[in-house]
């Protein structure tokens, strides 16, 4: 193994080498479903906060199931994101 020290500009390089090689993966973030779909759940939780729109429907147990399969949905998006999102 070589133990060469490595210089900071050297360092700072190659961060700016694998920067610009996501930048080219990358997607704008208005086509992430993930970045959608986190939207869209925390406009429901505001709807639900100030008007029990959901509560109102479904017993205890059944509003514990959709906030599960809310989070299953999210953690299921997060595993098929195969490419970097940018503000661009």
């Amino acid at each position: 193994m070589d133990k060469t020290p490595i210089s900071a500009s050297e360092t700072q390089t190659d961060v700016d080498i694998i920067g610009a090689e996501l930048m080219d993966q990358s997607k704008p973030f208005l086509q992430s479903k993930t970045l959608w779909f986190n939207l869209a759940v925390a406009a429901f939780a505001v709807l639900v906060d100030h008007a029990d729109l959901l509560r109102n429907y479904l017993s205890d147990g059944s509003y514990l199931i959709v906030m599960m399969v809310i989070s299953a949905v999210n953690i299921y998006l997060r595993t098929k994101t195969t490419t970097a999102v940018r503000l661009k």
